[in-house]
């Protein structure tokens, strides 16, 4: 139950580690906070973290939703038709304040307390979300089991192996110091 499934460093400094089964785990200095269903959380699964802009981390739990978690306290956002069996496996809170959401089954969206799947509007199909990453130019790169996503002043477009890349198949996205995106394939 404490396999870690993701770590992200807030704007205080500390770090966070999410664990596929045994809660979060908040680690600041010589403190360490232990953060599990019990008291507030979702699930003891969780999947992915996010630091917020606005301080604390987002999680994405394991079939039941995501939360903003700040100062203790724990801010749930669910949906049936979006997180039922599925899971937030990938967040991004992108430039504006928007997070963005991976699932197994789309990509989702939470601004100002609505959540949008965009599997359902059409704009992007239902595909495997696995990683963000976001570039200097305010562009979000989207890693699906099927392509590249791109999405840039309010469209989305997809790269796929036909289009250069080495595989469809996105695992993991990073863009470096230099502007550089790199990405992870199958």
């Amino acid at each position: 139950h404490n396999m870690v499934a993701s770590v992200c460093q807030d704007s205080s400094g500390a770090y966070w580690v999410a664990t596929m089964g045994g809660g979060l785990n908040r680690l600041s200095g010589s403190t360490r906070t232990v953060y599990i269903k019990a008291n507030g959380l979702l699930s003891d699964g969780i999947r992915a973290l996010c630091p917020s802009r606005e301080g604390g981390v987002w999680v994405g739990f394991d079939r039941s939703g995501v939360v903003w978690l700040k100062d203790g306290k724990a801010t749930p956002y669910t949906s049936q038709e979006v997180f039922r069996g599925s899971m937030a496996q990938a967040l991004h809170e992108d430039a504006h304040g928007t997070l963005w959401i991976g699932t197994r089954r789309g990509l989702c969206s939470l601004k100002d307390g609505n959540l949008v799947n965009h599997a359902k509007t059409g704009e992007v199909s239902a595909v495997n979300i696995r990683a963000f990453a976001e570039d200097a130019a305010g562009r979000l790169w989207i890693g699906t089991n099927t392509g590249l996503v791109l999405h840039q002043e309010g469209k989305f477009s997809t790269l796929r192996k036909a289009d250069g890349l080495s595989s469809s198949g996105i695992r993991s996205l990073h863009v470096d110091g230099e502007g550089v995106l790199w990405i992870g394939t199958n």
